[in-house]
């Protein structure tokens, strides 16, 4: 990601280039991308080694190839470029999932992706509170249109209470991610205050 935070003040601030172009540049990067996923679906059935030294020596190329601009590029390189290096992320990003996930066991790759697990545990507690002792729901203005006594009205209530773990369970990871925000932040001045002692 280095070149798609650095090229755009790079070209806006010394280059002179107009945020329209340089918007443009990086939505080549975004097609790249795309050509890349489709590379990579043919990649993918060979070693993922081979996708991903194809995928970062794509990568090298086109660093080279920008460690040789100066201040007047032209907007055509620019965009090749970055063309080059979404390809390169979209070769990279299969192999380098298959490799992640390949010391896992199948049998436990649930436990090992969260929205999964979390949307199974939330379904797991909703549907605890769908049972006839439940007073809630002998009101009608609480379960509104569902049905309970037909099989197609308890698929769609499944389907409901589905709908409502995953999304708690999208919550849970946000939260986690905002979590590990907020701890990088300590982490960061820590790290800052034994380097001016240092």
């Amino acid at each position: 990601f280095t070149p798609m935070v650095l090229l755009p003040p790079l070209l806006q601030q010394h280059a002179g280039f107009p945020d329209l172009l340089i918007g443009e540049i990086v939505a080549a990067r975004g097609a790249g991308a795309a050509m890349g996923f489709f590379l990579a679906i043919f990649v993918g059935r060979m070693d993922p080694r081979i996708g991903l030294i194809g995928g970062f020596s794509l990568q090298v190329i086109s660093g080279l190839w920008l460690m040789s601009f100066d201040l007047n590029v032209g907007t055509n390189a620019l965009m090749a470029n970055s063309f080059v290096q979404g390809i390169a992320i979209g070769v990279i990003w299969v192999p380098l999932t298959l490799v992640t996930f390949s010391t896992i066991i199948a049998a436990e790759i649930e436990k090992w992706v969260p929205i999964v697990r979390a949307t199974g545990a939330n379904y797991g507690r909703m549907v605890e509170l769908v049972n006839p002792y439940n007073k809630a729901l002998a009101m009608p203005w609480v379960t509104g249109g569902w049905d309970f006594e037909t099989v197609q009205g308890l698929a769609r209530l499944s389907k409901e209470i589905n709908r409502q773990a995953a999304m708690l369970g999208y919550i849970n990871a946000f939260g986690f991610y905002t979590l590990c925000s907020a701890l990088a932040i300590p982490l960061i001045l820590l790290i800052g205050r034994r380097a001016r002692a240092a």
